[in-house]
């Protein structure tokens, strides 16, 4: 995991929270991306309806906004 934590520094704080929000943002954009660049095709051999491929192209920003939920509580959990 990257930490912009500066050395030493024991507990995760805001860079932390940055750095793994990022890397999820951008895991789950990429996974959005391939879907709409193969959507057509798994579409197809899928059977899916528009709304059924809508919710599967969806689902990476729920769970990207889903795990920024969990790190904030997480945050809010951990003792100052």
């Amino acid at each position: 995991m990257i930490s912009l934590q500066p050395a030493g520094k024991a507990d995760a704080g805001p860079a932390h929270a940055l750095s793994r929000s990022t890397i999820a943002f951008t895991v789950c954009f990429a996974v959005w991306t391939i879907f709409s660049i193969i959507g057509v095709r798994l579409k197809d051999e899928l059977s899916l309806r528009e709304t059924e491929f809508g919710l599967l192209v969806g689902m990476s920003a729920w769970i990207h906004l889903a795990i920024r939920r969990m790190e904030r509580r997480e945050a809010k959990l951990q003792p100052a």
